[in-house]
């Protein structure tokens, strides 16, 4: 069953309705251009439909999201199934940088794990309301937004607004304590002048996710709005976040991070034997063998109809995310970009995101600019 809505009530409904049905969730992006979305809707075999807007295509049978009401009202006595948690759940579609995306099939038991975790690692406020206005049909954000909300007890805000007044806004008006974000939109309210800092007094935590922020970028945040943002690092595989920047690190040097309770970080080479500390290497992730979490976590099921993909990137025991990076004595971890993007140059290896970041820095400090010259 495929989901295309902006955020709303009807999309944590609708995903909850389909794990108890055991059907398979699938989240469309309304943004895609058609192309796009017309191969997910194909790779992905969908029987149904959700959307806006009902359009005449060939393809899934299609429903808008107050046709489905109507169909509710007809007050049909629900199916009994019963449920494998550890069956196909839902499809996780990769952003497709590196070709086709691909569909990260997960299930109802690795779905819950990140509120579980965090509700004894964080155990939530009486007055916690977490929120985000990122696409509730991306995978990740259903988990790490209502999914986790619902498990940690607490109250899950449906926002609707990206930029940063509007967001701010919406802040506000419901005293939001929680909030997930992008490094674009700690940008966009750093610089925003119309947004007076009380507007955001009422945040208490903000994990920021998706991409690296620099940390220029992070301590201007801090010092304007007084909370700290919080560096996590994840991917559609596993799903969600698997390691998270610690608070108490200084926000001034680079973010290193650790795992999350139920996830073992392990970095390798091109032969899958593990490195030696401050060696890097390719992150890779599997489930700790110890303590109270042990053997809890598992990766994706799959890839989605690709067998051959699947069984390279679980290889081994192992989680393949295909990120360069490091861990050093302490087993805090630096993520240095994508293998796929790795640039060799004179016998060294220069990550795109680095050369990236020395520009964000210039251009997100005042006192110096990057040149327009690109470098060769």
């Amino acid at each position: 069953v495929a989901w295309s809505l902006a955020n709303c009530a009807e999309l944590p409904i609708g995903f909850l309705a389909c794990q108890r049905l055991t059907a398979v969730w699938v989240g469309i992006n309304q943004r895609l251009a058609a192309p796009e979305r017309a191969y997910l809707l194909d790779d992905s075999q969908v029987s149904l439909l959700i959307e806006a807007e009902q359009t005449a295509r060939d393809g899934p049978r299609s429903l808008t999201a107050e046709g489905l009401n109507d169909v509710i009202q007809l007050g049909h006595e629900p199916p009994v199934v019963e449920i494998d948690p550890h069956a196909p759940a839902a499809i996780a579609y990769t952003s497709g940088t590196s070709g086709r995306p691909k569909g990260a099939v997960h299930s109802q038991h690795n779905l819950i794990w990140q509120g579980r975790v965090s509700r004894e690692s964080h155990p939530p406020s009486d007055d916690e309301r977490l929120g985000t206005p990122l696409g509730h049909t991306i995978l990740n954000m259903m988990v790490l937004g209502p999914l986790s909300a619902f498990a940690r007890g607490t109250t899950s805000l449906i926002m609707g607004r990206t930029d940063a007044v509007g967001f701010s806004n919406e802040v506000k008006a419901h005293k939001l304590t929680f909030a997930l974000l992008v490094p674009t939109m700690l940008h966009d309210l750093v610089k925003e002048p119309d947004i007076h800092p009380s507007a955001l007094s009422t945040l208490e935590h903000i994990i920021v996710g998706g991409a690296g922020a620099p940390t220029g970028l992070r301590a201007q945040f801090q010092e304007r709005f007084g909370v700290r943002p919080i560096l996590s690092y994840g991917l559609s595989e596993a799903p969600s976040g698997v390691a998270r920047e610690l608070a108490d690190h200084p926000v001034s040097q680079p973010a290193e991070a650790v795992a999350l309770a139920p996830v073992e970080l392990v970095v390798v080479d091109g032969n899958d034997e593990a490195v030696s500390a401050d060696t890097e290497g390719e992150i890779c992730i599997r489930a700790v063998a110890e303590g109270p979490w042990a053997n809890a976590w598992t990766p994706m099921l799959g890839y989605w109809r690709k067998p051959d993909l699947t069984a390279e990137t679980l290889r081994n025991g192992l989680l393949h995310t295909g990120d360069f990076g490091l861990l050093d004595s302490r087993g805090r971890l630096r993520v240095r970009g994508r293998r796929s993007d790795l640039i060799l140059r004179g016998g060294a290896n220069i990550f795109p995101a680095e050369v990236e970041l020395v520009f964000t820095c210039a251009a997100t400090d005042g006192s110096r600019r990057p040149s327009r010259r690109a470098p060769t």
